[in-house]
């Protein structure tokens, strides 16, 4: 499994795919104790998944999306005061 992140975003926010765990993982610049969830959407922005992560500190989480489809994918990161956003395509061996 692989994903490639295909927008930028504010905060050196970036996605990548660890294949051997099947994960995604967002990293972004977070300042000390944001308070941060995430939902994944569809193409066609169903949510098909969505994840408390409380308060944050290292600025990296973990989002597993080994169980759904290939497909495109929205990644959005809800901080404290700002969503993130990013497109994930989302491709399968």
């Amino acid at each position: 499994m692989s994903a490639t992140d295909e927008a930028g975003g504010p905060s050196g926010a970036a996605g990548r795919a660890d294949e051997s765990a099947a994960h995604i993982l967002v990293v972004d610049d977070l300042p000390a104790n944001t308070r941060v969830a995430s939902r994944v959407l569809d193409a066609i922005g169903r949510e098909v998944l969505r994840q408390e992560h409380g308060d944050y500190r290292t600025g990296v989480m973990t989002i597993d999306l080994s169980k759904h489809a290939a497909g495109i994918y929205f990644v959005q990161l809800l901080l404290d005061e700002q969503t993130v956003t990013k497109k994930i395509n989302l491709t399968k061996r």
